[in-house]
């Protein structure tokens, strides 16, 4: 049977039989790269002239063992499967950044919503205490008359930048009894390695039997 291409009208002589498929063939042309469907039923254009093809356009032959130049190449589609793979590798590398920064920062997310602090607990990752890497230094208690003022330095002793969490300022008298307490917000919100920042407040008519001042970090 000799095929002319649609396209170019190259013409290809090929064996009945790799038409024979009733649902048709896909084929190319192997010129133009042009694609097309035939079927059993279709007549080639230049059939009559399968016997004595013009002298100027000659037929070409197509081999049947080797590759032949007239194939069938229908186009792959993509897996789905790849792409389902591709997005469950997606997330999975971004729930385990989630995690890693939910452990590396544990200390400043229970510093800002305290409620996590039962969540760090139940699964075996304690948060540190508060104000950890931190010192306070300088730490000054001076009387004015009716006043008692305290003031000193917090310090980032650590390698890291930390959150400064508020403070707990107490009286205490010569036996170490805390007498009375208060809770200031923290001189600075965040410290860098080395850095430090002054706090200062003020006790209103102290009780005449604090001797001693105990400062920590609140929760």
């Amino acid at each position: 049977m000799i095929i002319s291409c649609p396209a170019c009208d190259t013409r290809y002589r090929v064996d009945d039989s790799i038409l024979a498929d009733p649902a048709g063939r896909e084929l190319r042309c192997a010129n133009c790269g042009h694609r097309w469907r035939n079927t059993p039923d279709a007549v080639p254009n230049d059939a009559p002239a399968a016997a004595t093809p013009p002298a100027e356009e000659p037929v070409r032959p197509v081999p049947l063992v080797a590759e032949p130049e007239l194939s069938s190449a229908p186009l792959t589609p993509p897996r789905r499967g790849s792409r389902v793979g591709l997005g469950c590798l997606a997330v999975i590398v971004i729930i385990a950044l989630v995690v890693a920064a939910s452990v590396l920062a544990r200390n400043w997310i229970v510093a800002h919503w305290p409620a996590t602090v039962p969540f760090y607990r139940t699964v075996g990752l304690k948060p540190e205490p508060p104000g950890s890497g931190l010192e306070v230094s300088k730490m000054s208690p001076t009387r004015d008359g009716d006043a008692l003022t305290v003031e000193g330095d917090v310090v980032n002793s650590s390698n890291g930048e930390r959150t400064v969490p508020r403070l707990r300022i107490a009286l205490r008298d010569a036996a170490g009894k805390e007498l009375t307490f208060k809770v200031i917000d923290p001189p600075a919100p965040e410290l860098a390695p080395g850095e430090a920042a002054h706090f200062k407040t003020q006790f209103e008519h102290p009780n005449d039997a604090a001797t001693g001042v105990a400062v920590t970090f609140a929760r």
